[in-house]
């Protein structure tokens, strides 16, 4: 119950030998629409600061912003609400928000002050690979845009621990 994120599983520990174990049934279930849920919780936003990050080669993407809970704290809910971007080039471009993307070159993530997050900012050299497109659009030359990123997932972490980003 402290990991909302994890799928039901059945486990057997032991210090003395093997045992067995056997599942009956399991539920998962909520009463209402989700729409009813109220939102708890403090709101905070990360960004990537003041200097802009600049990418140099069309038809690849880059990871500008990354996300993730602090290892301490795995059984928090975070939400991403939406997301905001400022194009300042004379380019068209796609973006994506990617869950669990492969980020190549040093993507450091660091704690966020009084939160249960950490965020990463990348460089311009950070290519991305792989991973689940939860949202993604086009967006026009020297413009800006808020897009709201309404889903039901949130971040959390495998049963071995390791974090969504």
């Amino acid at each position: 119950m402290l990991s909302p994120n994890q799928c039901i599983r059945t486990e057997i520990r032991s210090t003395t030998g093997s045992g067995s174990i056997t599942t009956v049934c399991a539920d998962v279930s909520t009463e209402g629409s989700n729409n009813d849920i109220v939102d708890t919780g403090i709101q905070r936003s990360i960004n990537t600061g003041v200097n802009p990050i600049t990418v140099a080669t069309a038809g690849t993407f880059y990871a500008l912003l990354g996300i993730r809970l602090k290892p301490t704290h795995k059984d928090i809910s975070v939400l991403i609400e939406k997301l905001s971007i400022l194009a300042t080039s004379k380019d068209n471009f796609l973006y994506e928000l990617r869950l669990n993307p492969t980020v190549a070159g040093t993507f450091t993530y660091s704690n966020v002050t009084d939160s249960s997050i950490q965020r990463a900012i990348g460089a311009g050299t950070n290519t991305v690979t792989g991973g689940t497109v939860l949202s993604s659009g086009l967006q026009q030359q020297q413009a800006s845009a808020n897009i709201s990123t309404k889903n039901a997932l949130r971040l959390g972490s495998t049963i071995a621990g390791v974090m969504d980003t």
